[in-house]
């Protein structure tokens, strides 16, 4: 079982920290403040990183979606989340 503090900033699975980095959990959070809709990719690189910064954004949500996956124990290939 899972638990989100949003006002700490930490994901639990039964009472542990799950340990993410700021960019992953910010992911998770704005995966929870929309459960089952649509969220466009810009929406995502807003929420991610700031207006100035210059990153690799499809390779830095990527990893951002594979860190998420990997603390839940999800997969693509066979997601329990959707």
């Amino acid at each position: 079982m899972f638990e989100v503090d949003l006002r700490q900033g930490e994901l639990r699975r039964s009472g542990l920290r799950q340990r993410l980095g700021p960019q992953p959990f910010e992911l998770l959070r704005k995966l929870l403040e929309r459960p089952g809709k649509l969220i466009t990719r810009d929406e995502l690189r807003q929420r991610l990183w700031h207006e100035n910064t210059f990153v690799d954004f499809e390779l830095g949500l990527k990893k951002c979606v594979n860190r998420v996956r990997e603390v839940l124990g999800d997969s693509a290939d066979h997601p329990r989340y959707y």
